[in-house]
């Protein structure tokens, strides 16, 4: 069985990560940081997503805590007005 997916261009949404105050509304802390993978305090901007073809990611960094994801899905429909 092959991938229906495969041969097609696929963009990935991703979200930066800095470790700069919030500014916004939108810009998410992460709780549980260290858990995540990351090197230090961080906030998500949820208000800066880019899109990139999938190809281009060279490895995995990281994964969110559930509770973190959460909040950072909800920035999301709150900028985006969903």
């Amino acid at each position: 069985m092959t991938n229906a997916l495969s041969g097609i261009d696929i963009d990935i949404s991703v979200a930066p990560a800095t470790t700069k105050e919030q500014r916004n509304p939108y810009d998410v802390s992460i709780e549980f940081w260290d858990n995540a993978g990351l090197s230090q305090p961080s906030v998500v901007r949820c208000s800066k997503i880019h899109y990139i073809a999938h190809m281009l990611l060279k490895r995995k960094l990281g994964k969110l805590d559930e509770r973190d994801l959460i909040k950072v899905n909800e920035a999301i429909r709150l900028y985006f007005g969903l």
